[in-house]
């Protein structure tokens, strides 16, 4: 899956009220590839630990991530 809009997750998760070590433990993910998704340095990740970010924020998948081809093919 592919990140939309680096910003929009840093919003969401300041929204919440998470720092990045908190919505990395949430997500059993460190807070350095928090930091990469939102500084735009991680394009990619896998449909886990997208709708796991989306599911700790609240927030539909849909708003915050793009599928690749790839992986709605598998559907």
């Amino acid at each position: 899956m592919q990140l939309k809009d680096p910003a929009a997750l840093k919003r969401w998760r300041l929204h919440r009220g998470f720092s990045q070590r908190d919505l990395g433990f949430l997500t059993r993910r460190s807070q350095t590839a928090i930091w990469q998704l939102e500084a735009g340095k991680l394009k990619n990740l896998s449909e886990g630990f997208a709708l796991s970010i989306a599911n700790r924020l609240n927030v539909p998948w849909e708003d915050l991530f793009d599928a690749n081809e790839r992986e709605l093919a598998k559907k």
